[in-house]
């Protein structure tokens, strides 16, 4: 045999390595894949682009951060957590002990120059607002007593423990090892976007983050400092893919993909009695969420754009509104039964500690039903006639609006309420124009307080309601005409004396029953004659969850904490990471599924290798013999 006809030989035995070899990436890549059965999956509508805890834009689910206390819905306590224990020690002076071995995930310790550091940050920088910030209206000191005690001092003039209580269970605390040092770099503490390993003290640490594939992967961190009083979460990965719509989000729960969902699913009873899948919610029962007004469905009117002769800026057109929208249809079909209609006074009936609160005269007097001859005869005594089309007009002849109703493309929920509201006000002659646009779209809107009309619905069952329901709708300080980013009241509702009752109620002491009574009741008469934005309906906390791979979750019959999923602000959900389980029989089905794959893997990477190297073979061979004959 020639050299030529050698190297040929043996070029094509390099070759059929190199085939082989090209197998071995792809089982490498698999063995590397998250394991099925040790991941939470979840969703939310926010994409990965920032994690920094005052920015608005950054998703609410952050597990790598936490802070003093947690909220349960369900019991309505808050719940130590960072905070071993607190108390008063009196009337103004709130003191939080710490855990002594609290600590950071890069080693450093946790200490009470941290909590300082974290609530007196806002005073520095004006570009942080919210709760934290506003908490200074009320606030006179932070001292720190040592590394696990500090004491919160309350202005003296003007005491607030709602607003402290609330903040206590939504302030995330920060590494000032790690902030002090970005004070010095940023301009705007906004822009730091802290995707870069994540200092934190919580269960999970940061794994991967990408706007692009919207997905982010948080890893359990086996060196929480909280193993002794908390344990460790079950889960080793928790999964955060980003949905585009309600349908999406919908089918990737209902065939096991998705755990835990937050998504608003009509018919969702189908899910157990139709199609008898292992899904759950609240209750199997109606309502099926957690029966509590944890959101409040409001219409909303931007006051700050809006001219003074405009219809709408007109109380009673805006009550005319009211009474034209079918609310029961809103509730069984846009909301498929999901939600009930709201106390116009934002009280709920159902909860006796919120009910016994209620002004039932102002109730009874602005308050509406659906009646779209009353709405008729509202407009029609205001002198707004119908025109051209059926459309009501101004005295001049011009017609009353459009008005734009800002939507979330894929909110599927809301855009099947905002066609209905569509309709029943085009019955009484205003145009509605209904306006989908994308959710960081419709955000910045409200932010910014760039919309004519929208709805929301504002997270409010909280440690402080009924005080934190009012003030985080109605208080002028929340809007965008006060603070940018503004994180409440978004149609910039300005009442002076509104402001006032929220200060005297947050002075009031909760015992006193009868002084609290008088100022809710001239609160909600002032807000329901004035009517600035239209009630409309209560929702129970969206929550879902899939017993393929986990169970132990809460229920109405296992209800170890309140069922709120991630994007609630007082962080409810830290209770639920540790005590969801893994399903035995998906583990079981993974390692059944791992061998069946690994065998048919082998097989098949066998069969190709001996395919490829018979293949090299028959061509060596007939080059040789090619050449011979030459």
């Amino acid at each position: 045999m020639s050299k030529e006809e050698n190297r040929l030989i043996l070029a094509s035995a390099l070759l059929a390595i190199l085939a082989s070899s090209l197998l071995l990436p792809c089982l490498t890549v698999s063995a590397q894949a998250i394991p099925r059965e040790e991941a939470l999956y979840m969703e939310s509508w926010e994409d990965p682009a920032t994690f920094n805890s005052f920015n608005p834009d950054a998703p609410s689910f952050r597990p790598f951060l936490e802070p003093l206390f947690v909220f349960d819905a369900w019991h309505f306590q808050i719940v130590p957590w960072l905070a071993e224990s607190s108390e008063w020690i009196d009337d103004l002076t709130l003191r939080i002990t710490l855990h002594d071995d609290a600590a950071w995930n890069d080693g450093e310790s946790l200490t009470t120059a941290d909590v300082d550091y974290t609530f007196t940050l806002p005073l520095r920088r004006t570009e942080i607002t919210g709760v934290i910030a506003d908490l200074w209206t009320y606030l006179e000191d932070i001292d720190v007593v040592n590394s696990t005690t500090v004491d919160f001092v309350l202005n003296a003039d003007n005491p607030n423990k709602y607003i402290l209580i609330q903040t206590m269970t939504s302030a995330e605390i920060l590494p000032e090892h790690v902030w002090s040092t970005l004070e010095e770099q940023y301009d705007n503490l906004l822009d730091f976007e802290n995707l870069e390993d994540p200092v934190g003290s919580g269960p999970y640490k940061l794994q991967y983050a990408s706007v692009t594939e919207r997905r982010t992967i948080w890893v359990r961190n086996d060196d929480y400092w909280g193993v002794s009083p908390f344990g460790l979460p079950q889960p080793k990965y928790i999964v955060n893919i980003v949905s585009t719509s309600n349908e999406i989000a919908n089918m990737i729960f209902e065939r096991g993909d998705l755990d835990w969902s937050e998504n608003f699913m009509p018919n969702i009873w189908e899910l157990w009695e139709v199609k008898h899948l292992e899904r759950g919610t609240w209750s199997i029962d109606e309502p099926y969420y957690m029966p509590v007004p944890y959101m409040t469905g409001i219409i909303l009117f931007n006051y700050l754009h809006m001219a003074e002769d405009d219809a709408v800026n007109d109380p009673e057109v805006r009550r005319a509104m009211a009474f034209a929208i079918d609310w029961d249809s809103i509730n069984e079909l846009a909301f498929s039964k999901l939600t009930t209609k709201a106390n116009p006074s934002l009280l709920p009936e159902n909860v006796p500690e919120l009910a016994k609160y209620i002004n039932t005269t102002a109730v009874e007097h602005y308050g509406w039903t659906y009646n779209e001859a009353r709405a008729n005869e509202i407009l029609d005594d205001l002198g707004y006639h119908v025109g051209t089309g059926g459309w009501r007009t101004y005295a001049n002849g011009t017609k009353i609006g459009p008005y734009e109703l800002l939507i979330v493309e894929g909110w599927t929920d809301w855009e099947a309420a905002a066609e209905i509201v569509k309709e029943n006000l085009a019955e009484v002659g205003i145009d509605i124009d209904v306006s989908l646009v994308e959710d960081a779209t419709w955000f910045d809107a409200i932010q910014g307080g760039t919309f004519e009309m929208t709805f929301d619905q504002p997270s409010t069952w909280t440690p402080s309601i009924p005080w934190y329901t009012y003030y985080i709708i109605y208080c002028s300080r929340t809007t965008p005409a006060a603070v940018t980013p503004a994180f409440g009241n978004w149609g910039s509702y300005n009442n002076t004396r509104v402001d006032e009752l929220l200060d005297e109620i947050a002075m009031t002491s909760p015992e006193n029953e009868t002084a609290l009574t008088g100022l809710y009741g001239e609160l909600q008469s002032i807000i329901l004659e004035e009517l600035p934005y239209i009630i409309g309906w209560f929702y129970g906390p969206f929550y879902m969850y899939s017993k393929t791979y986990w169970t132990n979750w809460p229920t109405k019959n296992n209800p170890y904490a309140g069922a709120v999923p991630y994007w609630d602000g007082s962080h409810g959900y830290f209770p639920m990471l540790f005590h969801i389980k893994s399903n035995p029989e998906a583990l079981l089905k993974r390692i059944m599924d791992m061998q069946q794959t690994l065998t048919l893997m082998q097989y098949a990477a066998y069969g190709s290798l001996a395919i490829s190297v018979i293949a090299i073979i028959i061509a060596v061979v007939a080059v040789v013999r090619r050449r011979r004959v030459e």
